[in-house]
């Protein structure tokens, strides 16, 4: 990768000295580079901590840093730029000017850029959720528990993905364009076929890496959170409509709210095994009311379903210290539970 990546470089015009480790870095004294150029995982070292050590000396060298990583996006720091694998020629070398120009010109957001081969966007940190410790039914707190431990799952099928086929198809795609040129037209339309082909890899492993959803956080909207993430989920169209206007959810609560849909959908969509879904959300002062509409395929599949999803919803109400009510009406099958807002629960509110 160093070598690849080195080889481009200086096909480009730029002077490239490499390094193998942070000591080895620290040695060529890297603030007195244009692009710092740092990859995020070195072996049992971490990439990231040079960014802090240049920040340490010179508050201003962020601005120099450029990140290349396989692994999640948000965990690169506030205003470093990023290069996220796999990555063409193309990328690098726009990503290393992108950075070289960007220190003369004042900065667009308190974050970097994350720069692949479909353009920038803006890095934002990953939202996490922060739940009331007193006084809450003990769901809450599993719900919690739950999070943690699939945050913990998903960094350890990110770091095997990040050390094994994102290293290789990224050096495998710098070699092959590498090749490319100089090639003969016949073997150039070859080589174009295998990168397409890797590119394909590479998108479906991005995928893993980023999560099958947004984050929760306001800018990306409470609807098309949802159905993204149950959609994908459950294979199953899923539509939802959210209602803030009463009381907006904070940024805490847009993940716990996402996490009880997916509840509320796991039981219910297995029972009546609907073709279709919708899903409703209210948000008042002190409840949020979840409203579900299941249209099955004909009226004696939701009939034969109807008991097991209303089991299903009961018990998940009873875990939150609530109640639920549902009804059949043709073949569409309706439910409705009302929860205590995880920032009321605690503080005096009925739930």
């Amino acid at each position: 990768m160093r070598k690849t990546i080195r080889r481009a470089l200086v096909g480009a015009g730029y002077e490239v000295e490499m390094a193998s480790s942070l000591a080895q870095a620290r040695a060529l004294d890297p603030g007195r580079f244009d692009v710092v150029l740092i990859d995020a995982n070195l072996g049992a070292e971490n990439g990231l901590d040079l960014v802090e050590t240049l920040r340490s000396d010179d508050p201003a060298a962020a601005d120099r840093c450029l990140v290349i990583t396989g692994g999640v996006l948000g965990l690169v720091p506030a205003g470093v730029a990023c290069l996220a694998k796999p990555f063409r020629i193309a990328d690098l070398l726009a990503a290393v000017r992108g950075v070289d120009q960007s220190r003369n010109d004042p900065p667009a957001s308190q974050h970097g850029d994350v720069l692949t081969g479909a353009g920038a966007q803006s890095l934002a940190p990953a939202a996490g959720a922060r739940y009331p410790g007193d006084g809450q039914p003990a769901a809450w707190l599993l719900l919690a528990l739950a999070r943690r431990l699939r945050a913990r799952e998903h960094h350890a099928v990110v770091n095997f993905i990040h050390d094994g086929p994102i290293q290789a198809i990224t050096a495998a795609g710098l070699r092959l364009e590498m090749m490319r040129r100089s090639s003969s037209p016949a073997q150039a339309a070859s080589l174009d076929d295998v990168l397409k082909w890797l590119e394909t890899a590479a998108d479906s492993l991005r995928h893993l890496i980023d999560g099958p959803r947004p984050p929760a956080t306001a800018g990306n909207g409470l609807p098309s959170v949802i159905s993204h993430r149950a959609t994908c989920l459950f294979a199953t169209p899923v539509t939802v409509d959210a209602d803030e206007q009463a009381a907006p959810l904070g940024h805490d609560e847009l993940p716990v709210v996402t996490d009880i849909v997916d509840l509320i959908l796991l039981g219910t969509l297995d029972a009546v095994q609907a073709a279709r879904a919708h899903v409703g959300v209210r948000a008042g002062r002190s409840m949020i009311q979840f409203e579900l509409t299941l249209t099955a395929a004909s009226a004696r599949q939701a009939v034969d379903g109807q008991e097991a999803a209303r089991a299903w919803m009961e018990g998940l109400a009873a875990a939150f210290g609530a109640s639920a009510r549902s009804e059949l009406r043709s073949e569409q099958w309706r439910a409705e539970i009302s929860l205590p807002r995880p920032s009321a629960v605690g503080a005096g509110s009925p739930g």
